[in-house]
């Protein structure tokens, strides 16, 4: 993965309030629940429009961290978490 997309998901989830890891290349996951569930559903739209990748930090940060332990793709589809690539 480019390091210039992984800026640019830290950006947004520190943008959108979500605790982010020093190093985006190794951290436990159950350290960072909203980042790892943010970013391991960004890593697999690579060409995702910028502000579609700020909408879904927003997104994602308004979920528990249990839930982001529990709910599935759909359900975060559900919420608004969009999957489609660049407009």
């Amino acid at each position: 993965m480019s390091g210039t997309r992984e800026r640019l998901y830290l950006d947004a989830a520190r943008r959108a309030g979500l605790a982010v890891p020093d190093d985006w290349r190794s951290y436990h996951k159950d350290a960072f629940p909203h980042y790892h569930v943010f970013a391991t559903m960004q890593r697999a739209r690579k060409d995702a429009a910028k502000k579609t990748v700020f909408a879904s930090a927003r997104i994602v940060a308004k979920v528990s961290a249990e839930e982001t332990k529990t709910l599935s793709l759909y359900h975060f589809m559900q919420l608004g978490f969009d999957l489609s690539s660049r407009e």
